[in-house]
């Protein structure tokens, strides 16, 4: 499980996946899985109430998001996730 305590306040944020990928619904991705989706690098998050399930990280920062449980990404078989402050 990932958990990120203050993101907001990250300067810089990178993701490497440097392995092969495979196309999978959204809903087989668990929580703390890595994934891409369309040009942008993604973790997918637990969120009790269902507004966020989705911190995309592909501009160097962080921003929430929702998405379709249908929606068709390519998951990291492995990644490894830079911080910088």
């Amino acid at each position: 499980m990932l958990l990120l305590i203050g993101w907001s306040n990250l300067q810089t944020m990178n993701i490497n996946i440097s392995s092969e990928s495979s196309l999978v619904k959204f809903s087989e991705l668990k929580s703390g899985d890595v994934f891409r989706y369309l040009d942008s690098n993604c973790i997918k998050v637990y969120d009790p109430n269902n507004y966020v399930n989705v911190i995309l990280l592909s501009d160097g920062g962080c921003r929430c998001s929702y998405m379709g449980k249908d929606t068709m990404v390519y998951k990291a078989k492995s990644a490894n996730l830079s911080i910088n402050f």
